[in-house]
C-alpha cells in the first residue's frame, strides 16, 4: 500500500463517524485495524486469510479434481484469499495425483497476464517476492521437499514459479501461516476424518473443498463435525469447473 492510500485507511479506521468497517486483507492487518475500531466503539466487517485446502479422497474424479487444484492453487499467483494452499490426498490417490500435478505444474506458462498465452501472471511486488523466497528457504530448512518450483523467475519484473511441497509437518509454523503466493502443500491421508480433522487445524477457516463420490464423506464434510470453514464446497460449482477445465485445456492433455 502506498502511503497515500495508507494515510486514507487510517483516517477511515479511526473516523468516529464511520460506524462499521469493512477489510478484507490479512490477518494481521484486520487484527490491528478490529483494535483500533472497537477502541473506539465501532464495528467491522472482515474478510481475511485463508489457508484454504481441497481434499481428494479415494472415490474422486481426478478428471474434475486435478484441474480445479490447479485452477485454485496457481490462479492470480496465489494472491487471492480463496487461493488453494493445502491438498489432502487419500493414499490410494496420493502418488497419482502427485505425479499428474507435476506434469501440469511443469507446463505453466507464466508471463504477462494480458497475454492470453500465459497461465500466471507475477507477484504483487518486490516484497512478495521475497516473503515467497524466505518461505522456500525456510521449507528447505525444515527438510521439505521441493517437487516443482521453489524460485524466482527471471531478473526483471515479480515472476516466481508455482511450487508443490511434499514431506513437511502439517503443524510447522511455516504451513499454519498464509504465504501470500503460489506454494501448494501436499499432504497423503489414510481417511477423511483425518483430513477434516487436519484442514480444521489452522487459525484462518475461509475455503474449503472436497472431492468426493461418496455421499457419507460428503454429509460429513457439511455437517457440524466437518468442514469448519466460512465456503464448503463439494466438486466444486459449475462455473469454478468451467475456469478450470479451460486451463487445463489451454496447458493440453497432460492429465
Amino acid at each position: 500500500m502506498i502511503p497515500q492510500e495508507r494515510q486514507i485507511s487510517e483516517q477511515l479506521i479511526d473516523d468516529k463517524r464511520i460506524a462499521l468497517v469493512s477489510f478484507t486483507g490479512s490477518t494481521d492487518s484486520g487484527r490491528r485495524i478490529s483494535q483500533k475500531v472497537a477502541h473506539r466503539l465501532g464495528r467491522c466487517l472482515l474478510e481475511l486469510g485463508g489457508n484454504n485446502a481441497i481434499i481428494i479422497d479415494e472415490s474422486a474424479n481426478l478428471k474434475l479434481a486435478i484441474p480445479a487444484v490447479v485452477f485454485g492453487a496457481v490462479g492470480t499467483a496465489g494472491q487471492r484469499c480463496t487461493t488453494t494452499r493445502r491438498l489432502f490426498v487419500h493414499e490410494k490417490l496420493y502418488d497419482k495425483v502427485l505425479h499428474d500435478l507435476s506434469k501440469v505444474y511443469q507446463q505453466i506458462k507464466i508471463g504477462d497476464p494480458l497475454n492470453e498465452r500465459h497461465h500466471m501472471g507475477p507477484l504483487i511486488d518486490q516484497s512478495s517476492v521475497e516473503l515467497y523466497l524466505c518461505a522456500i528457504n525456510e521449507l528447505k530448512q525444515s527438510g521439505a521437499e521441493i517437487v516443482c518450483g521453489g524460485h524466482k523467475i527471471g531478473e526483471k519484473g515479480y515472476y516466481v514459479a508455482p511450487t508443490l511441497i511434499t514431506h513437511v509437518d502439517h503443524f510447522h509454523p511455516i504451513v499454519q501461516r498464509e504465504t501470500f503466493a503460489p506454494i501448494l502443500y501436499v499432504f497423503k491421508v489414510q481417511s477423511i476424518k483425518q483430513a477434516i480433522d487436519l484442514q480444521n487445524q489452522v487459525s484462518q477457516g475461509l475455503s474449503s473443498s472436497l472431492f468426493s463420490q461418496n455421499q457419507q464423506h460428503i454429509e460429513l464434510f457439511l455437517s457440524a463435525s466437518g468442514s469448519d470453514c466460512g465456503i464448503a464446497n463439494i466438486n466444486l460449482g459449475k462455473k469454478i469447473q468451467e475456469e478450470a477445465v479451460k486451463l487445463v485445456r489451454m496447458l493440453g492433455n497432460h492429465i
